[in-house]
């Protein structure tokens, strides 16, 4: 089991969200080389001295597949400069040995994750001032705040939570908060001036062929 961060270990400031659209196309390690899915590109692209976060969100994967993927995933970061969490599975996470797991808002299972694993890495998605706090008082790590910004995919839920209100939450909690939604290179300046402590993305880092660069650009803006 990975330990949870400590002043000796920041977080890294990058999060990578994986698209929901991987495909897992056996659940061994039969193939030699398996079928390169769009994390594993994004893994292989990832500067060995740049320190970043992955959360792997695959709601359409069953157990077998997730945990399978987790596994390749981590075993594609040679490098060990990527730390790892799953949506909602300890267990998936124990297996694999990832970093941690990730949380939806208000998740009854904060407090029995944290109790059932001190050392594990626990991340919240949080969308309100309310909800921020209690997922610190409740044993979270990190969260993931937002949206941020107008994001086509979350229109149905209303508007963006906005800057005034990631400032809110940066100044009420200690803990690393992680802007998220519509966050484009232009905007990291505003998210940091605000004391996010990081970003997270989606789409952001989907386009390969521009992904080192971007991650460098996007770490220099964050740590500046």
């Amino acid at each position: 089991m990975t330990s949870a961060p400590s002043m000796s270990s920041p977080l890294p400031r990058l999060f990578i969200i994986s698209s929901g659209t991987e495909r897992v196309h056996s659940t061994t390690f039969q193939i030699a080389t398996p079928p390169p899915t769009l994390l594993l590109q994004q893994l292989a692209l990832i500067p060995p001295h740049l320190r970043c976060m992955v959360q792997l969100r695959e709601k359409a994967l069953n157990h077998a597949q997730l945990l399978h993927l987790a596994k390749l995933a981590k075993g594609a970061n040679s490098a060990g400069n990527v730390r790892f969490v799953v949506n909602g599975s300890l267990e998936i996470a124990r297996l694999a040995e990832l970093d941690g797991v990730h949380l939806p808002e208000g998740s009854a299972l904060l407090t029995t994750m944290r109790q059932a694993a001190p050392t594990m890495l626990l991340g919240c998605s949080v969308h309100s001032l309310e909800a921020a706090q209690y997922a610190a008082e409740n044993g979270a790590d990190y969260l993931y705040f937002s949206p941020i910004f107008d994001t086509p995919s979350k229109r149905q839920y209303g508007a963006p939570q906005g800057l005034q209100a990631l400032e809110t939450v940066c100044k009420r909690l200690s803990l690393p908060v992680y802007a998220l939604g519509g966050i484009t290179v232009e905007r990291i300046a505003q998210c940091r001036n605000c004391g996010a402590y990081g970003i997270a993305a989606l789409s952001l880092f989907q386009a390969l062929d521009k992904l080192p660069h971007l991650l460098e650009q996007c770490n220099n803006l964050l740590e500046s």
